[in-house]
């Protein structure tokens, strides 16, 4: 992560990636996104059976005759997985929203509690400092891109299990709301399994390179409560300004921030998968800047 993994720091990754897979602080947000994936299956499914009971009531019937008031696209799993969202759910919404949030509490906060603790310092006296922080750096990347594999992953199958896999169909764009601007659409309509492996790919490695690059705050705050929720808020605010600032300039922009990544959407400002790419590689490239001005600050 430094520079190259070598050999003296895998004994650290690995030994840094058990302690992680066994802390309580993965399985609470995992928890969590778990709970809000299942709700939003959940959610999307009762939303068509009451639009199925409507259909009813107005004397359209059911079966596939329902395809042409919903769309087939909106009654089938690939629609309504949380990323697409063809029915929007609240229980979505705030997925992706609390996802960076969830993000980083399995791990990027912990070489910060371990300096304040005296436990790194007693790690670095068996080992270098950059195995060390290389073990720290792949620990909160694998975990950040747990937090959002597992769920993302979840949802879907769940939603499999609720709703028949009807193959999205481009006639349905307007229902759906996924246009050619949206990333990977062409992977929707035509080989949606790909598009499921492809987006759930994205917001891994987003998630994994957001935790890394927060925890490299480490070397501005003391705080854990700080180091968590400041960059999150920060994110937030980069959120609304994104968006903000074009429509005050009466301009067609880009979209380039994480909660707009996360999730396949057309909005006002234009979702650039370019931008996406020079977002992560910031966050890929903040993270190796801070960890080596941790590095630094310690070794002085």
């Amino acid at each position: 992560m430094i520079a190259v993994v070598s050999k003296s720091s895998r004994p650290l990754i690995i030994m840094e990636l058990e302690r992680m897979l066994h802390s309580p602080w993965l399985l609470v947000p995992l928890g969590i996104a778990l709970a809000l994936a299942t709700a939003s299956a959940i959610e999307a499914y009762a939303y068509l059976q009451n639009q199925y009971a409507q259909h009813v009531s107005f004397g359209y019937g059911l079966g596939l005759a329902s395809h042409y008031y919903n769309g087939q696209t909106r009654e089938g799993s690939f629609g309504n997985w949380i990323v697409v969202g063809a029915n929007p759910t609240l229980s979505g919404t705030l997925f992706f929203y609390a996802l960076p949030l969830l993000a980083v509490m399995p791990c990027a906060w912990s070489y910060l509690s371990e300096r304040k603790s005296g436990y790194g310092a007693q790690v670095c006296i068996r080992s270098d400092r950059n195995s060390y922080l290389v073990g720290k750096c792949v620990a909160a990347f694998v975990s950040g891109a747990l937090i959002a594999i597992v769920p993302l992953l979840w949802n879907f199958l769940l939603i499999s299990c609720l709703l028949p896999a009807y193959f999205p169909l481009i006639e349905d764009v307007q229902r759906v709301g996924l246009f050619d601007t949206c990333f990977f659409s062409e992977l929707f309509y035509s080989h949606p399994l790909l598009y499921v492996g492809a987006y759930t790919l994205l917001d891994a490695l987003l998630m994994g390179a957001w935790a890394v690059a927060v925890m490299g705050v480490s070397n501005v705050t003391n705080d854990r409560v700080k180091l968590m929720v400041v960059p999150y808020l920060a994110l937030f605010a980069w959120h609304y300004f994104n968006g903000w600032i074009f429509d005050t300039l009466a301009i067609q922009g880009f979209n380039m921030n994480l909660f707009n990544s996360l999730r396949s959407e057309s909005t006002l400002s234009r979702p650039d998968f370019a931008a996406t790419l020079v977002e992560l590689a910031c966050l890929v490239l903040f993270g190796i800047l801070s960890a080596r001005a941790l590095a630094r600050k310690e070794a002085s």
